[in-house]
């Protein structure tokens, strides 16, 4: 993985990985997640990217990371989802994260998932939604598309939305 500035785009650092970065990062103040498609989701360490970049911990899941992993409300439970259809509830930690939790849904997940209110996140599968109540990794609700879900779910206010491959645009309270 390669570390551009972004004044002139030129290579600053690169930390090796164990295979291709196959989500966006997230970032957090003093942190970048990402995960791979072997299955790793790499917390990584930076002070300033033009000074120093270092790996602070990894979590191995079992399958392919896809969507972009999302951070809790209050900063110190990450979540990711797998190919595979589990879903992971990360605790960042120091050479190896852990998993607070893991839930499997009914399917891949590949479109990410989604946080919002305090304690609730979404996945999405071939064709279904998944609400998973965070507190008690138990599913609180699920809802059948007609279609795989490939985008992004998207949370604001009350509402969450996203798209599926039945070429419809859902809006559901959350």
């Amino acid at each position: 993985m390669y570390i551009l500035g972004t004044s002139k785009g030129k290579v600053v650092d690169k930390i090796a990985v164990n295979s291709p970065v196959s989500t966006a990062p997230l970032t957090v103040v003093g942190q970048v997640y990402v995960g791979t498609s072997k299955g790793v989701v790499y917390d990584l360490f930076y002070e300033s990217f033009t000074n120093s970049t270092s790996v602070n911990g990894t979590f191995a899941a079992d399958g392919a990371v896809m969507g972009t992993p999302v951070l809790a409300g209050n900063g110190d439970t990450i979540y990711a989802a797998t190919t595979r259809g589990t879903v992971y509830a990360i605790r960042p930690g120091s050479e190896t994260d852990t998993a607070l939790w893991a839930l499997h849904v009914g399917g891949p997940v590949r479109s990410g998932l989604a946080f919002h209110n305090t304690c609730s996140t979404s996945a999405a599968t071939t064709g279904y939604l998944y609400a998973i109540d965070t507190t008690t990794n138990d599913v609180s609700w699920t809802y059948k598309t007609g279609g795989a879900i490939r985008s992004q779910i998207l949370v604001t206010g009350s509402l969450v939305y996203f798209g599926s491959l039945d070429h419809q645009v859902y809006a559901l309270h959350a």
